[in-house]
């Protein structure tokens, strides 16, 4: 995952070099049409939220914990 600096210039764009993000291949590909949805921008830009698959067993995964009516907990 890599950013590119854009500003205007003149009547068009000017990009900067690419800048690596973080050591991370999301596997898009052009050929399965849903390989796009491996992640999501917050609305600001300043945040990604990434779905990848754990490199180990089920066995071996950690464990997941839901959370469940969490906006009451906001209200105390």
């Amino acid at each position: 995952m890599v950013s590119v600096e854009v500003e205007p210039s003149g009547t068009g764009l000017r990009f900067g070099d690419p800048r690596m993000l973080f050591g991370y291949s999301i596997g898009y590909s052009l050929t399965h049409p849903n390989s796009y949805q491996n992640y999501a921008v917050s609305l600001n830009g300043q945040r990604l939220l990434i779905a990848r698959t754990n490199s180990g067993t089920a066995a071996s995964a950690d464990p997941l914990t839901v959370v469940l009516n969490w906006t009451a907990a906001l209200k105390q």
